[in-house]
Protein backbone atom coordinates (compact mmCIF):
# COMPACT_ATOMS: atom_id res chain seq x y z
CA UNK A 1 0.00 0.00 0.00
CA UNK A 2 3.10 2.69 0.77
CA UNK A 3 4.59 1.80 -2.93
CA UNK A 4 0.58 2.17 -4.37
CA UNK A 5 0.20 5.30 -2.80
CA UNK A 6 3.63 6.72 -2.84
CA UNK A 7 3.58 5.90 -7.00
CA UNK A 8 -0.12 7.52 -7.09
CA UNK A 9 1.21 10.44 -5.24
CA UNK A 10 4.13 11.45 -7.60
CA UNK A 11 1.92 10.51 -10.73
CA UNK A 12 -0.70 13.12 -9.42
CA UNK A 13 1.71 15.70 -8.74
CA UNK A 14 3.10 14.95 -11.89
CA UNK A 15 0.40 15.43 -14.10
CA UNK A 16 -0.75 18.44 -12.02
CA UNK A 17 2.29 20.51 -12.95
CA UNK A 18 2.30 18.86 -16.07
CA UNK A 19 -1.21 18.25 -17.70
CA UNK A 20 -0.97 15.27 -20.18
CA UNK A 21 2.35 13.87 -18.64
CA UNK A 22 0.86 10.81 -16.87
CA UNK A 23 -0.81 7.99 -18.82
CA UNK A 24 -4.10 6.77 -16.99
CA UNK A 25 -4.72 4.12 -19.11
CA UNK A 26 -3.43 0.88 -17.38
CA UNK A 27 -4.07 -0.94 -21.23
CA UNK A 28 -1.12 1.83 -22.27
CA UNK A 29 2.36 0.31 -21.75
CA UNK A 30 3.26 4.06 -20.34
CA UNK A 31 0.97 3.75 -17.63
CA UNK A 32 2.29 4.51 -14.45
CA UNK A 33 5.20 6.29 -16.32
CA UNK A 34 6.02 9.68 -16.25
CA UNK A 35 5.91 10.94 -20.11
CA UNK A 36 8.49 14.60 -20.33
CA UNK A 37 9.18 14.94 -24.62
CA UNK A 38 10.25 11.55 -25.55
CA UNK A 39 11.09 10.40 -22.01
CA UNK A 40 9.28 7.98 -19.90
CA UNK A 41 10.08 7.90 -16.06
CA UNK A 42 9.00 4.66 -14.72
CA UNK A 43 8.42 5.35 -10.64
CA UNK A 44 6.50 2.09 -10.48
CA UNK A 45 9.62 0.21 -10.43
CA UNK A 46 8.56 -2.28 -13.54
CA UNK A 47 5.14 -3.41 -11.69
CA UNK A 48 2.91 -1.58 -13.76
CA UNK A 49 3.57 -3.75 -16.78
CA UNK A 50 2.25 -6.46 -14.93
CA UNK A 51 -1.22 -4.42 -14.22
CA UNK A 52 -0.99 -3.58 -17.89
CA UNK A 53 -1.06 -6.93 -19.20
CA UNK A 54 -4.23 -7.81 -16.66
CA UNK A 55 -5.97 -4.93 -18.16
CA UNK A 56 -5.21 -6.00 -21.93
CA UNK A 57 -6.25 -9.32 -20.91
CA UNK A 58 -9.55 -8.44 -19.30
CA UNK A 59 -10.72 -5.87 -21.37
CA UNK A 60 -9.32 -7.73 -25.09
CA UNK A 61 -8.18 -4.47 -25.92
CA UNK A 62 -4.86 -2.55 -26.20
CA UNK A 63 -3.75 0.87 -26.43
CA UNK A 64 -1.19 1.91 -28.26
CA UNK A 65 1.44 4.11 -26.32
CA UNK A 66 2.56 6.47 -29.66
CA UNK A 67 -0.65 7.26 -31.30
CA UNK A 68 -3.13 6.53 -28.29
CA UNK A 69 -5.13 4.38 -30.86
CA UNK A 70 -6.99 1.61 -28.66
CA UNK A 71 -7.52 -1.96 -30.50
CA UNK A 72 -8.86 -4.76 -29.93
CA UNK A 73 -7.66 -8.19 -29.35
CA UNK A 74 -8.12 -11.47 -31.64
CA UNK A 75 -10.06 -8.88 -34.30
CA UNK A 76 -8.33 -10.90 -36.95
CA UNK A 77 -7.75 -7.38 -38.53
CA UNK A 78 -4.32 -6.92 -40.17
CA UNK A 79 -1.58 -6.58 -37.67
CA UNK A 80 -3.75 -6.64 -34.84
CA UNK A 81 -2.47 -8.53 -31.87
CA UNK A 82 -4.12 -10.87 -30.16
CA UNK A 83 -4.42 -12.48 -26.37
CA UNK A 84 -1.44 -14.52 -27.25
CA UNK A 85 1.14 -11.82 -28.80
CA UNK A 86 0.09 -9.46 -25.24
CA UNK A 87 1.41 -12.47 -23.40
CA UNK A 88 4.31 -13.19 -25.16
CA UNK A 89 5.30 -9.76 -25.45
CA UNK A 90 5.43 -9.51 -21.86
CA UNK A 91 8.27 -12.28 -21.47
CA UNK A 92 9.61 -11.21 -24.12
CA UNK A 93 10.67 -8.20 -22.58
CA UNK A 94 11.63 -9.69 -19.36
CA UNK A 95 14.35 -11.71 -20.76
CA UNK A 96 17.58 -11.48 -19.60
CA UNK A 97 20.58 -9.36 -21.67
CA UNK A 98 22.11 -12.60 -23.27
CA UNK A 99 18.22 -14.42 -23.76
CA UNK A 100 17.81 -11.01 -25.27
CA UNK A 101 20.62 -11.29 -27.79
CA UNK A 102 19.65 -15.08 -28.76
CA UNK A 103 16.32 -13.80 -29.46
CA UNK A 104 16.88 -10.88 -31.55
CA UNK A 105 19.63 -13.27 -33.88
CA UNK A 106 16.88 -15.53 -34.02
CA UNK A 107 14.88 -12.77 -35.58
CA UNK A 108 17.29 -11.01 -37.28
CA UNK A 109 16.15 -8.08 -36.27
CA UNK A 110 15.84 -5.86 -32.69
CA UNK A 111 13.09 -4.34 -30.95
CA UNK A 112 13.43 -1.37 -33.11
CA UNK A 113 13.67 -3.93 -36.46
CA UNK A 114 16.94 -2.90 -37.16
CA UNK A 115 19.45 -5.63 -38.61
CA UNK A 116 21.54 -7.09 -36.21
CA UNK A 117 24.88 -8.85 -35.94
CA UNK A 118 26.82 -10.75 -33.23
CA UNK A 119 29.43 -8.65 -33.13
CA UNK A 120 26.88 -5.48 -32.55
CA UNK A 121 24.82 -7.57 -29.94
CA UNK A 122 28.23 -8.50 -27.89
CA UNK A 123 28.87 -4.99 -27.49
CA UNK A 124 25.33 -4.11 -26.08
CA UNK A 125 25.66 -6.67 -24.09
CA UNK A 126 28.80 -5.21 -22.10
CA UNK A 127 27.49 -1.80 -22.43
CA UNK A 128 26.78 -0.49 -18.72
CA UNK A 129 22.97 0.69 -18.87
CA UNK A 130 23.72 4.33 -17.55
CA UNK A 131 26.02 4.19 -20.80
CA UNK A 132 23.22 3.23 -22.64
CA UNK A 133 20.57 5.56 -21.13
CA UNK A 134 23.11 8.89 -21.86
CA UNK A 135 23.66 7.61 -25.30
CA UNK A 136 19.75 7.42 -25.60
CA UNK A 137 18.88 10.91 -24.17
CA UNK A 138 21.70 12.37 -26.04
CA UNK A 139 20.51 11.39 -29.55
CA UNK A 140 17.21 12.09 -29.34
CA UNK A 141 16.32 15.86 -29.31
CA UNK A 142 12.98 15.58 -28.01
CA UNK A 143 14.80 14.00 -24.70
CA UNK A 144 14.30 15.16 -21.26
CA UNK A 145 17.04 17.23 -19.46
CA UNK A 146 20.14 14.93 -19.26
CA UNK A 147 21.24 15.61 -15.84
CA UNK A 148 17.91 15.22 -14.22
CA UNK A 149 16.91 12.06 -16.40
CA UNK A 150 20.86 10.73 -15.42
CA UNK A 151 20.06 11.26 -11.38
CA UNK A 152 16.73 9.59 -11.83
CA UNK A 153 18.48 6.24 -13.25
CA UNK A 154 21.11 6.72 -10.64
CA UNK A 155 18.11 6.73 -7.69
CA UNK A 156 16.25 3.74 -9.34
CA UNK A 157 13.77 5.27 -11.36
CA UNK A 158 13.79 3.54 -15.00
CA UNK A 159 14.40 5.96 -17.70
CA UNK A 160 13.97 4.98 -21.47
CA UNK A 161 13.73 7.39 -24.15
CA UNK A 162 12.03 6.43 -27.62
CA UNK A 163 10.12 8.21 -29.92
CA UNK A 164 7.58 7.30 -32.72
CA UNK A 165 9.23 5.64 -35.27
CA UNK A 166 8.57 4.36 -39.49
CA UNK A 167 11.61 2.08 -40.32
CA UNK A 168 11.31 2.25 -44.05
CA UNK A 169 13.51 -0.59 -44.84
CA UNK A 170 11.09 -3.25 -43.12
CA UNK A 171 8.33 -1.76 -45.51
CA UNK A 172 7.32 -3.89 -48.24
CA UNK A 173 6.17 -1.40 -50.18
CA UNK A 174 7.02 -1.03 -53.69
CA UNK A 175 6.98 2.15 -53.68
CA UNK A 176 9.25 2.90 -51.47
CA UNK A 177 11.37 -0.34 -52.86
CA UNK A 178 11.21 1.91 -56.09
CA UNK A 179 12.49 5.15 -53.86
CA UNK A 180 15.16 3.07 -52.26
CA UNK A 181 16.96 1.96 -55.62
CA UNK A 182 17.21 4.81 -56.98
CA UNK A 183 18.68 7.58 -54.52
CA UNK A 184 20.87 5.08 -52.85
CA UNK A 185 21.04 3.32 -49.36
CA UNK A 186 22.76 6.72 -47.94
CA UNK A 187 19.78 9.02 -49.10
CA UNK A 188 17.20 6.38 -48.27
CA UNK A 189 18.64 6.73 -44.32
CA UNK A 190 18.86 10.02 -44.70
CA UNK A 191 14.95 10.52 -46.10
CA UNK A 192 13.86 8.02 -43.41
CA UNK A 193 15.76 9.62 -40.57
CA UNK A 194 14.06 13.34 -41.77
CA UNK A 195 10.43 11.70 -42.51
CA UNK A 196 10.16 10.67 -39.10
CA UNK A 197 11.75 14.49 -37.60
CA UNK A 198 9.06 15.81 -39.13
CA UNK A 199 6.55 13.38 -38.02
CA UNK A 200 7.04 13.27 -34.57
CA UNK A 201 7.21 17.66 -34.39
CA UNK A 202 3.86 17.52 -36.05
CA UNK A 203 2.30 14.63 -33.77
CA UNK A 204 4.02 16.59 -30.65
CA UNK A 205 1.65 19.43 -31.12
CA UNK A 206 -1.16 17.49 -32.52
CA UNK A 207 -1.57 15.08 -29.39
CA UNK A 208 -2.43 18.07 -27.28
CA UNK A 209 -4.75 19.56 -29.31
CA UNK A 210 -8.33 19.29 -28.16
CA UNK A 211 -10.02 18.67 -31.51
CA UNK A 212 -7.69 15.59 -32.13
CA UNK A 213 -8.92 14.21 -28.57
CA UNK A 214 -12.13 14.24 -29.13
CA UNK A 215 -11.86 12.57 -32.37
CA UNK A 216 -12.77 8.16 -31.61
CA UNK A 217 -9.87 5.67 -32.07
CA UNK A 218 -10.36 5.17 -36.05
CA UNK A 219 -10.69 8.87 -37.01
CA UNK A 220 -7.10 9.54 -35.06
CA UNK A 221 -5.55 6.80 -36.96
CA UNK A 222 -6.79 8.55 -40.23
CA UNK A 223 -5.39 11.41 -39.31
CA UNK A 224 -2.09 10.10 -38.59
CA UNK A 225 -1.99 8.16 -41.95
CA UNK A 226 -3.14 10.89 -44.07
CA UNK A 227 -0.11 13.18 -42.30
CA UNK A 228 2.67 10.67 -42.79
CA UNK A 229 1.22 9.91 -46.74
CA UNK A 230 1.33 13.58 -47.06
CA UNK A 231 4.98 14.08 -45.47
CA UNK A 232 6.00 10.70 -47.60
CA UNK A 233 5.29 12.63 -50.36
CA UNK A 234 6.63 15.92 -49.80
CA UNK A 235 10.42 13.92 -49.15
CA UNK A 236 9.29 12.49 -52.26
CA UNK A 237 9.52 15.93 -54.25
CA UNK A 238 12.51 17.06 -52.61
CA UNK A 239 14.27 14.14 -53.67
CA UNK A 240 12.90 14.28 -57.28
CA UNK A 241 11.60 10.67 -56.91
CA UNK A 242 8.19 10.29 -58.69
CA UNK A 243 6.80 6.54 -58.04
CA UNK A 244 6.63 4.42 -61.48
CA UNK A 245 3.67 1.74 -60.96
CA UNK A 246 4.38 -1.54 -63.11
CA UNK A 247 2.31 -1.83 -66.14
CA UNK A 248 -0.73 -4.16 -65.59
CA UNK A 249 -0.16 -7.35 -67.51
CA UNK A 250 -2.88 -8.01 -69.77
CA UNK A 251 -5.74 -10.61 -69.61
CA UNK A 252 -5.18 -13.89 -71.29
CA UNK A 253 -7.50 -14.16 -74.43
CA UNK A 254 -9.88 -17.12 -73.45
Amino acid sequence: MKVISGSAAILAISNAVNPGSVETDPRSSDFGKIKIGATRFDVSGGMSSILTLASRLITMSSKSSSTGKITDLNSGEFEAQTGADVVYNFFENKLSPASSIVKDLLKGQDYNGNKVTLINEIGNLFMPIPITTFVELQNNPKSANILIAMLADELGISVNTYSITTNWANSGSLELKQFKQKIGDQKFTEANKLFNQQFSDWFSGIITNPKYGALDADQQQSVITKKKNELKDKIFRQYKFHYKSAPKKALPKL
